[in-house]
Parts: structure tokens; sequence; C-alpha cells
């Protein structure tokens, strides 16, 4: 079976147990039609209705709703292990969830036993998939970045592109706008991870301004180097400061361009001096910085102050090392 049937029999899938939930769930509410006499089509019979007591059932609410779906019962018990259900039955909120099904969990612990307890680690992933607002699919700009239930620094990246809807680069929504008393829910066929746990790879992939590098990183070979190794800082140019050069070099070039954007070290926004400093990168030429209280400037050896660029965005923290911004590509010699 070709991967596109696959993806279609598993979204079919998911729509049917949705949908038989609902009904379950939902009895005669909305548009369902009863089965010995259709739902009132007017005012009229609406109020004839509420007076004989025939009143709608209400909407589940957001823990009701996934609990009715089976594809979704690995995130209900990892909600449960984390007493998380009081947040998705709060009757106030309104709220957005990111939903993983159960393969997407399954590929997630790639093997490892569910867990027997919480974790701050799940308790927080399980946090990042939640927005503090209602969100559907139709409200959907090409591109946003919107914060988590977590914070503002733990932001998700949703993009929209010809009718498919992506979260941090890596997972789909399969299956859209599963509404619910106090919000809704999108279901996604990846575990979403904050910036803490995943590698300065990951949080490269998820931000779409930065998806000019990730492909040159990709393209060079190194991904694999920059997701596994400890401690680093990554210089990272945006898409524009990409479009700036007259072409993206290739080969031997590219790599070399690539890795005088790596430090071997940890380097945090507050570790940088006032006035000017030299640090080594990973090709053995040096990157200059300038601070002041205007700002920081970087450039390449192959370059100068004069056609520096700015760090625009500091201390993207992750598990391997921490990622800074910036508006110009860094040229070696």
């Amino acid at each position: 079976m070709k991967s596109s049937t696959l993806a279609l029999v598993t979204r079919n899938s998911l729509v049917t147990s949705l949908l038989t939930a609902s009904v379950t769930l939902l009895g005669a509410c909305g548009n369902q039609a009863d089965s010995k006499e259709t739902a009132p089509k007017n005012a009229a019979s609406a109020a004839a209705n509420e007076l004989s007591g025939r009143k709608p059932k209400a909407k589940p609410n957001l823990a009701q709703l996934a609990a009715s779906v089976p594809e979704l019962s690995t995130l209900v018990k990892l909600v449960t292990l984390c007493d998380l259900g009081t947040a998705l039955t709060d009757a106030t909120a309104s709220l957005t969830v990111f939903a993983p099904t159960n393969a997407a969990f399954d590929k997630y612990l790639n093997g490892a036993a569910f867990p027997e307890k919480c974790s701050d680690e799940i308790k927080s992933t399980l946090v990042y998939h939640i927005i503090p607002a209602k969100v559907l699919s139709q409200d959907l700009a090409e591109r946003q970045a919107v914060p988590s239930l977590l914070g503002a620094k733990d932001e998700l990246f949703v993009t929209k592109k010809e009718g498919v809807v992506q979260v941090n680069g890596t997972s789909k929504v399969v299956l859209a706008d599963a509404m619910a008393s106090n919000g809704v829910a999108h279901l996604v066929d990846t575990v979403l991870v904050t910036d803490a746990m995943g590698t300065v790879v990951d949080a490269a992939i998820k931000r779409y301004e930065l998806s000019t590098l990730v492909s040159a990183v990709v393209g060079a070979g190194l991904a694999e180097t920059l997701a596994t190794t400890e401690n680093i800082t990554v210089f990272a140019p945006v898409n524009a400061a990409f479009a700036e050069l007259a072409a993206v070099p290739s080969g031997d070039a590219l790599v070399r361009v690539l890795t005088n954007h790596v430090l071997g070290t940890r380097v945090l926004a507050s570790q940088l001096k006032l006035g000017f400093q030299s640090v080594k990168a990973l090709n053995n030429e040096e990157i200059a910085i300038s601070l002041s209280d205007a700002g920081a400037k970087i450039w390449g050896s192959g370059q100068t102050e004069e056609t520096s660029g700015k760090i625009i965005q500091t201390d993207i923290n992750t598990k391997n090392g921490v990622i800074h911004a910036v508006s110009k590509v860094l040229l070696p010699k």
C-alpha cells in the first residue's frame, strides 16, 4: 500500500472515531438526527421541545473529547499520570490542544517503556501542546508563532500552506477542529518538544525564519554533528541573511561557511562583554563581536565592522547548546 493511501486510511480512521465518539457523547446535539424524528428546524418547534423537557446535551469538554477517541488513549493516560485533567475540564477556559495520536507517542517513546510516574519533562511536554486561546484552522495565517501554556518563551510555530497545517516544522495536523465546550483539539502525528528538550537542530527546524539555514546544514551533512555535539553555540543567520548572498555556497565551501557560525562552547548573551571581543569558530577562524548599549554587532574574518550584522535574538537554549539569530551570514576569509 502506498504511503499516501496509508495516510488517507489513518485520517479516515481518525475521522470515523471522532464522529462516532461525538454521536455517543452529544446525542441529539447540533445537527445529528434523532432516530425517530428530525431535529427542530424553527424557533417554534425548538420552543415546544424545551417546554416538553427535551434539552440538547452539552458538548464534551476537552478531557471528555480526548477520552472518547481511541487514537488518543496514550495522551489520556499521560494526562491522568501527570494530573493535568483539571486544566482540560475547566469550564471557564478557552484552549487549543494539539493532541498527539498514539502513533505519535510510539514514535516519541522509540521502544522505551511507558513511564510509571510523571516527571517534569513529561509534564512540560504535555503542557507545551496547549495554547491558552481557541484557534480554529480557518483562523490561521500562512505563518504564526504563538505562546504555549508554558509561557511566552515556549512558542509553537504553526504554518498553513495549501491546506496542510504543520506545527514546529515536523508535526502535521491530521484532523483539525474537533470542537469541545472549552476549546478545540487538533490531532497531530508527531509529539512536540520544547527548545530545552530538543537539540539545536530541532530548535532551528521549528523556526520558519531559519529554513534556509536548515536546508544548508542538511545539504552539507552537518545535521547529525550539530545535534549530537554537546555545549555548542550557533550564530544562526535568518533567511533574509542568506538572501543577501549572490549564491549560497556548496560542497566544502558551504561546510566552511556553516562551521564559521559554531563555537565549541555554550556562550549565553549574559557572558558577552561590553566592547570588542573575538571568539574562535569550529573552523578555527575568528568571529568578531562588538557589544554596546545599542546592541551587538557580529562579523566574520572575511568581513569588516562596516559590513557586520546584528545579533537579533539571543539565548534559544536547547539540551546540547544555544542559538543566537543573526542578520548576516558570517563569512570566513
